[in-house]
């Protein structure tokens, strides 16, 4: 079964990434660095590049934007006063341009694979906002060791194709004490079993999973939250804090 799917449906294919396919024996969750066979990230770029141009006018982008500022509200709450803040998966910028309040005093980049992305992202650069954008995967961030105080995802982190080699790549950039914040959906309650039920191939994980990934990786987990839910009820969008052991 290939198609828009349940992600059409209801309405999450424009929200959460690409069209959605669903093989017949791909697994739920492809945990540690195994990697769906139907996942092919030159499939997302096309998609991405072909979508940049009108990327924030889709009807959906109000979602984004609800998310966006919940994790900026989640972030700003917690105290911590970044010096280099890295978006990992920018899209056209939209959550740095919302990141940028919060923290003035901050330098903002963004890296996205999509080179379309890249290009909307610098274009839409307000005046006097501090911020690059470069162009590259999750799992080869273009960036030196231990140079940030934060990074942040959101609804990006199941489109990496190595989810394992992503986050030792975020563990890497950040420094000592830095915090990563990652907004997505994960298999918990009704998508659990709609992602079960779709065997769907935007691999998600349950949160004891991913705790498993962050802790494996050197970092010590603070905190989970909802950050969407959907119709005001549905819990949609989940969000997890880990820092970075010294």
């Amino acid at each position: 079964m290939t198609g828009r799917g349940w992600h059409g449906a209801w309405g999450l294919t424009r929200l959460c990434g690409a069209t959605a396919t669903f093989p017949a024996r791909t697994p739920l969750c492809a945990g540690g660095s195994v990697i769906d066979s139907s996942f092919k990230p030159e499939r997302d770029v096309v998609h991405y590049n072909d979508w940049a141009p009108t990327y924030e006018d889709s009807k959906v982008q109000r979602i984004r934007n609800d998310i966006h500022q919940s994790l900026v509200d989640w972030a700003a709450s917690s105290g911590i006063q970044p010096k280099r803040i890295l978006d990992v998966g920018c899209g056209t910028g939209a959550l740095l341009r919302r990141v940028g309040p919060a923290f003035p005093d901050a330098e903002l980049n963004g890296v996205d694979i999509s080179p379309n992305m890249v290009k909307e992202a610098s274009r839409k650069v307000p005046k006097g906002l501090r911020v690059h954008f470069l162009q590259g995967p999750a799992e080869k961030l273009p960036f030196e060791d231990g140079g940030f105080d934060l990074v942040v995802t959101t609804i990006c982190f199941h489109h990496w194709r190595s989810r394992v080699e992503g986050i030792a790549e975020v563990h890497r950039v950040l420094a000592p004490g830095g915090r990563f914040y990652i907004a997505d959906h994960f298999a918990i309650g009704w998508l659990r079993a709609l992602f079960i039920a779709f065997r769907c191939r935007d691999r998600c994980h349950t949160p004891r999973e991913l705790n498993r990934m962050l802790r494996d990786a050197g970092f010590s987990v603070q905190g989970w939250k909802r950050l969407y839910k959907l119709w005001g009820w549905l819990p949609l969008i989940q969000g997890v804090v880990a820092e970075k052991r010294p």
